[in-house]
């Protein structure tokens, strides 16, 4: 399903952790949608999505620029490491926006 919606021109969005942190912080990463975008042949724009403090205040989202996993995996079929390695490059990606995102008002 991922392959067809991206070949029909859409995004798709997913949540590394596996879920919607409810207190702001950045959860564990799964490797499955790392995995999957790898095998789909998707680009990965890693996003940071402030947690709301009060009623009323606007969402902040912050958008990274793409990550080529080429430049980090170098086989068709990559290794079990090698997904665990760009995983921890898309996670400390997102911590780095969370940070540039605790400067915006």
């Amino acid at each position: 399903e991922v392959k067809e919606t991206y070949r029909r021109g859409h995004l798709i969005g997913a949540f590394p952790e596996g879920t919607i942190s409810l207190n702001g912080e950045i959860g564990e990463y799964k490797d499955g949608v790392i995995m999957m975008a790898i095998l789909n042949d998707c680009p990965i724009v890693p996003m940071y999505i402030r947690k709301r403090t009060k009623w009323g205040q606007r969402q902040l989202v912050v958008v990274g620029e793409k990550i080529d996993y080429h430049d980090y995996i170098s086989s068709k079929i990559p290794s079990l490491d090698e997904i665990k390695s760009f995983t921890s490059v898309v996670y400390a990606k997102e911590l780095e926006l969370k940070e540039y995102a605790k400067n915006i008002k």
